[in-house]
């Protein structure tokens, strides 16, 4: 008896860690930090069949106004996305062509400073209906724990999907919050610039106004001879 129930539990796992990976294969997901020096335009290339599904986030965390030129091109240099001027964006689109999607961030608008961009990207491949079919047959086959595959790939599908909405909610807030850092820094620095300059100032001002001062009321002593 115990011998069964443990046999069950092996392959109740088996089955779980089974179907997360068959779900981790249908989601491409990643993530880059990139600079983009004053005048320089990055491309890059994603592989995509059709039918699937690509969706990019990007947010310019550090550089003068925040701000880069983003698009996203067909394999045949068609424009699909061309946004100009953005401090952020989030696009999605589904691939009718088979081939090489190239995703290019442009700072060549900038001649003096370079820019730090984040981005993420996440392809939808389709799962493999057939494989999901053959795995649901052998849940049902084993009765496993009177649970059936399909509901199992349901509620972990659910889950993955929550949990890398999560995962991206939280890159966000943390892109958010190196933006906001990196221009406080700046500020910081200006502030400290400029004040140096106005205390320098004012004491140059003020030694100014005592040697005038002092020069007015200053007497020529004159002496007989």
């Amino acid at each position: 008896m115990a011998a069964a129930t443990v046999s069950s539990l092996v392959r109740f796992v088996f089955v779980i860690l089974l179907t997360v990976v068959i779900g981790e294969c249908r989601t491409l997901e990643l993530e880059f930090t990139v600079v983009l020096g004053a005048g320089r335009r990055e491309c890059f290339f994603q592989p995509m069949n059709t039918g699937n599904s690509l969706e990019i986030d990007y947010q310019v965390i550090q550089g003068a106004q925040l701000d880069i030129n983003f698009s996203i091109l067909s394999p045949k240099n068609r424009f699909l996305v061309n946004e100009m001027r953005r401090r952020d964006g989030d696009k999605q689109i589904t691939a009718d062509l088979d081939g090489d999607y190239k995703i290019c961030f442009d700072n060549t608008f900038s001649k003096l400073t370079e820019k730090v961009v984040y981005f993420e990207i996440y392809v939808d491949i389709p799962g493999d209906e057939d494989s999901a079919d053959e795995w649901s047959q052998f849940a049902r086959s084993e009765e496993v724990l009177d649970m059936e595959l399909e509901d199992m790939q349901q509620s972990l599908s659910l889950i993955k999907s929550r949990l890398s909405r999560v995962r991206h909610v939280q890159g966000l807030f943390k892109n958010i919050e190196s933006r906001d850092r990196a221009v406080m820094e700046e500020n910081y620095s200006r502030i400290n610039f400029w004040s140096t300059i106005h205390c320098a100032l004012m004491i140059f001002v003020g030694v100014m106004q005592v040697y005038l001062v002092r020069h007015l009321f200053a007497t020529k002593k004159y002496t007989r001879t």
